[in-house]
């Protein structure tokens, strides 16, 4: 059996990665006052995270803006990671023979346990209608029939079930052991 304790989250990796996510989805580039105060930090901790962030070029400042964007050390990081090929590769000759046979698009998903599924394989259908996705491209997990395949079948305890169950957005959130068993 394995004892081993997740690790302490370290507190500035936590807020480097919230200030990612935020520009991540962010509309436009944001000032260090629009960032600390979106995610509850303070200003002079957020552009010490900045300037390294930056340093690292994970973020780019807009020039003459004082303004902050995803820098291009993001596709980078993206790319390393679309990249690998254990599981991609292997999958990917099953998916395009799925696509053919059945005019289907067919996706090779992945999930780490957490609030999220992220497409790391794709095939698509030949026919006039299709269903479209990026690789890269991520959606909540548990809420589709593939999180459910995950969460049926896959190594998670219930009770870490439960808990991405409780954090996850539904228009109406059903009951968690209605929806587990």
């Amino acid at each position: 059996m394995d004892t081993e304790q997740p690790a302490k989250p370290v507190n500035a990796v936590r807020r480097a990665a919230a200030i990612l996510r935020l520009l991540g989805t962010a509309d436009r580039p944001l000032s260090v006052t629009d960032i600390a105060s979106e995610l509850g930090l303070v200003p002079s901790t957020t552009m010490h995270i900045l300037r390294t962030l930056a340093h690292e070029q994970l973020v780019a400042n807009v020039s003459g803006t004082k303004r902050y964007r995803l820098g291009a050390g993001t596709v980078e990081l993206a790319r390393a990671f679309l990249g690998q090929p254990v599981l991609a590769q292997r999958l990917q000759p099953h998916l395009d023979k799925l696509a053919r046979d059945h005019g289907v698009t067919a996706l090779g998903i992945e999930w780490d346990g957490g609030a999220l599924l992220t497409v790391t394989a794709i095939a698509c259908a030949t026919t006039n209608f299709s269903v479209h996705a990026n690789l890269g491209s991520q959606f909540p997990a548990l809420t589709s029939a593939t999180g459910r395949c995950f969460a049926a079948h896959g190594d998670t305890t219930r009770s870490d079930l439960k808990t991405v169950f409780a954090a996850l957005e539904w228009q109406v959130q059903p009951d968690f052991d209605d929806w587990i068993d």
